[in-house]
């Protein structure tokens, strides 16, 4: 059987139904799902699976078979064989089934499949229910949930006749699989969560989207990566699909017209839209299962079933009606009392839609809510429409930051200065400073010219005396924006104790109240500070307590979230805990865009892909790591940092050198709080290149810098290098790591201390602390330096075992392992071979070896390809990086 598309994520189904169907009192069972969701190819797996005693007979009900009984039973029979006669009734029909079972020769057994069992006809549905649990006879059946279905059929698995298996859509992983593999490459985690959200799981029309958007451009891939872009364009083939499931389910005019006013307003509630309808019309959408209704508090909200219905309506509706009906929309939520939050959001972008002139005011207004949904295409509409109708200069304030957001500084910072030009008050200059000043020196990397620009304005609030009553804390207020732009640049430049300390310091006066906005500003550089420089716990605290206060920040800083998000995150890699760091990752999904935000995915990528690394996960933070290059201009360079270190484990050296050096090129432009990770590739691709001694230079030189501007869990960190390349720390490094809290640092701390004292027992317990927080790199790394110490100490036999366990450590870890986890596979070699490969480590060629130990030069390689694959490596510099810094000394044979 040829299938088009790769068959992903339902080998466990496949494999419930072959057992279900291989249990001889089994009558089989029904799969139940939604057109498109996999059921007839889950069904064709399985029944290539069987064994070859299972005769298949394969059925098709139709819509016009549905009328014919006993039709669809031919299937069964023999070409040519006369089916029909005096007892036509659904007992003789089963009659003649289980006789033709019985007929099969040996074991054979007879599995009647069929294919959309809702169209079967109630005559042979009847005959199914009386063969069902026959011996030599099961039944293997689909049912689409979304089409009607006879009592008699129904009452397969309402009477507990046949098992009904309920099919759910392919989750995100699932759809991201199966789209590399049909695609040929790493595809984007929001072009996967999209592409499935869009289709509901519906594989017909995510093959159809793909198909239609590869020709028109909107698929492709940039850096190495699929990425979607625009909306989605319905090819042929998918509005034929979904054409077919409006027209099957026959709904009238006015049926049709409730469909279209979800399709603008999606979701909405019950009441606005019986208003604009009837309520037979909505009752009647919900009976055909075109639309859905569900409670959401204290009201019925209503949506549409399919979330490609909305694009399929759209695009037929004429320009004329759409506006129409957008009009209509916005007056009758404006009639019905527009309450809630998002109502206000929703009737400016309708009034848009129908080219009704809006109120500056509301505009605004609803720029401001669509930014703190970060739907940043909507607010940079809004906004701009509010400007024209005359909007304020903290309007333009609000569209700087949202094209900032968006990655477009340039802009940005145009807009800000306009603002600037345009402001009134002493709080609306400030403001457009801060936004020029976080913009300059975040997006453009000219944190001096940002700095100056904010000394400026503050030098001007701060030349006359601050005057009392409203206009003085008018003033006050615009010092604290300084305050908070000041600490941004110093927190993104890396100068942790300084952004941390004015931050706190900030927030600690008790003379008078800060804005909400200003107070989780600080509140967020703080606690990002705070786990930067190893006080975790309370970073994640205020951290998580600005998060807790959401609701009365949003609508003034929005873009504050995914960085309290990812120093919670931060924090749960640095201690150790990657599994805290991952779930945080995860749980951005509830204050997740909706659209495109490519500051938020470069930050919290970032992130993933560090905690990735530390867990050995290098083909997966791989991904991560292209994505970020294909999607985030703003932390391109960090991003490509982290593609050249995957690169450079995984053994692609060249493409790690190609990154590193565009990465190095864009260091200037990267945010040096976040500008670690090209640091850390250089490192790891001196190593791989075999100059440890190097790698340890510039990994103490790394960790030094940094720990001066108090970054010491990134100093930690690096310090740690050194320990895994076998180097002593230093007192002063001790006392960084110490520093740090968490599980990593103490682990840390032990492994340089057993490390220190040659103490193998103590480093293999440190490797089972590694392991058990899964951080397998470093749990190898710990064994295998133990297995060297216990050779060296005359103990082979636990040396044997230890290296072993460094081994099967080391299958944890994608790529190449580390010089420790190598030095132990020296273990299996042969005394001669050890003596071979220690010469060559020193440099000598294979005849000169050959000479010296008087073999042939034949000899001498047949020693080498065999020390090659021992090791694992397959060069003379992996071998030099192992054996030490003496190689010209041989082993004892």
């Amino acid at each position: 059987m040829t299938l088009a598309w790769p068959f992903i994520g339902r080998a466990d189904q496949v494999r419930e139904i072959v057992a279900t169907l291989k249990r001889s009192a089994s009558p089989g069972l029904i799969v139940a799902g939604t057109s498109g969701v996999g059921k007839t190819r889950l069904v064709d797996e399985a029944v290539c699976a069987l064994p070859p005693h299972f005769v298949t007979v394969r059925m098709h009900p139709t819509r016009i078979l549905h009328r014919m009984s006993f039709e669809v039973l031919d299937a069964i029979y023999p070409a040519g064989s006369s089916r029909r006669g005096p007892h036509n009734t659904p007992k003789w029909e089963a009659e003649r089934i289980r006789r033709y079972a019985e007929s099969l020769t040996g074991d054979g057994r007879l599995v009647l499949v069929v294919d959309d069992l809702q169209f079967l006809d109630p005559q042979s549905a009847a005959a199914l229910h009386l063969v069902a649990g026959k011996p030599r006879i099961h039944i293997l059946a689909t049912v689409n949930v979304d089409e009607p279905a006879d009592d008699e059929v129904k009452d397969l698995w309402r009477d507990r006749v046949l098992v009904r298996h309920d099919l759910a859509p392919l989750g995100d992983p699932n759809v991201r699989d199966l789209l590399q593999r049909v695609l040929g490459g790493p595809v984007h985690a929001r072009t996967v969560s999209e592409l499935r959200s869009i289709t509901g799981g519906n594989l017909v029309l995510l093959e159809a989207l793909i198909t239609a958007g590869k020709v028109a451009g909107t698929l492709g891939q940039h850096d190495g990566v699929w990425v979607w872009s625009g909306q989605p364009l319905l090819g042929n083939s998918a509005i034929d699909t979904l054409s077919g499931r409006f027209e099957r389910a026959g709904a009238e005019a006015e049926a049709v017209t409730v469909l279209e006013y979800l399709a603008l307003s999606e979701p909405i509630g019950v009441t606005v839209l019986v208003a604009l309808t009837s309520a037979a019309a909505v009752e009647e959408a919900e009976a055909a299962r075109l639309i859905r209704v569900e409670r959401n508090d204290h009201r019925l909200e209503a949506r549409l079933q399919h979330p490609l219905y909305a694009t399929f309506l759209r695009k037929a509706m004429p320009v004329t009606r759409m506006g129409r009906m957008s009009r209509e929309l916005a007056d009758a939520v404006q009639t019905l009392g527009a309450r809630r939050r998002g109502d206000l959001l929703r009737v400016a972008l309708w009034q848009m839609d129908s080219d009704l002139p809006g109120h500056a005011a509301t505009l605004a207004g609803a720029a401001r809510q669509a930014f703190a949904l970060y739907d940043f295409q909507a607010a940079n509409r809004l906004a701009r429409a509010a400007l024209a109708a005359g909007a304020d200069a903290s309007t333009a304030v609000d569209m700087s930051l949202i094209l900032a957001s968006s990655g477009q500084w340039h802009s940005a910072i145009e807009v800000a200065r306009s603002a600037f030009r345009q402001a009134r008050s002493p709080l609306e200059r400030a403001a457009a400073v801060y936004a020029e000043a976080f913009e300059l020196g975040v997006g453009l990397g000219k944190l001096a010219a940002a700095e100056a620009r904010l000394d400026e304005e503050e030098a001007a609030l701060s030349a006359e005396p601050v005057p009392r009553g409203a206009d003085g804390e008018e003033v006050q207020a615009a010092l604290d924006e300084m305050v908070c732009g000041r600490t941004a640049l110093w927190g993104f430049a890396g100068r942790v104790h300084d952004a941390r300390d004015l931050a706190l310091r900030h927030l600690e006066q008790r003379d008078r109240q800060l804005l909400p906005g200003p107070r989780a500003h600080l509140q967020t550089v703080a606690a990002w500070m705070l786990v930067h420089a190893g006080s975790l716990t309370q970073g994640v605290q205020l951290a998580q307590q600005t998060l807790s206060e959401w609701q009365g920040w949003r609508d003034a800083r929005p873009s504050l979230a995914p960085f309290l998000v990812m120093t919670i995150a931060v924090a749960g890699v640095v201690a150790g805990r990657p599994a805290d760091a991952d779930s945080e990752l995860a749980a951005w999904s509830a204050l997740a865009p909706s659209g495109d935000w490519p500051v938020a995915e470069g930050v919290l990528g970032l992130v993933e892909c560090w905690s990735l690394r530390l867990q050995g996960r290098y083909a997966d933070a791989l991904v991560v790591a292209r994505d970020m290059v294909a999607r985030s201009q703003d932390v391109r360079g960090s991003a490509l940092g982290e593609l050249a270190h995957c690169h450079s484990q995984l053994g692609n050296h060249a493409a790690a050198a190609a990154a590193l050096d565009e990465s190095e090129g864009l260091a200037e432009q990267s945010w040096g709080i976040h500008d670690y990770a090209h640091r850390f590739a250089a490192i790891r691709l001196v190593i791989q290149g075999g100059r440890t001694d190097d790698a340890a230079q510039a990994a103490e030189a790394f960790a030094r810098s940094v720990a001066e501007r108090g970054a010491y869990v990134v100093a930690a960190h690096a310090w740690h290098e050194l320990t895994r390349l076998n180097v002593v720390l230093p007192p002063d490094a001790i006392e960084v790591i110490g520093r740090v809290e968490g599980p990593f640092a103490q682990i840390a701390l032990e492994h340089a201390a057993a490390l220190a004292a040659a103490d193998a027992d103590s480093l293999r317990a440190v490797s089972d602390r590694w392991a058990a927080a899964n951080l397998w790199p470093f749990a190898a790394d710990a064994t295998g330096q133990a297995a060297a110490i216990l050779e060296a100490t005359g103990r082979p036999q636990d040396a044997a075992v230890a290296h072993a366990r460094a081994s099967l450590l080391a299958e944890h870890i994608d790529g190449s392992p580390s010089p420790a986890v190598l030095r132990a596979r020296t273990l299996n070699l042969t005394p001669r071979e050890r003596h071979v490969a220690t010469l060559a480590a020193g440099g000598l060629s294979n005849l000169q070896i050959a000479g010296q130990l008087e073999l042939s030069k034949r000899t001498v390689e047949s020693h080498m390809g065999r020390i090659f694959t021992k090791i694992g490596i397959n060069d003379r510099h992996r071998l030099r990086e192992i054996l030490g810094p003496a190689p010209n000394r041989p082993l004892p044979e």
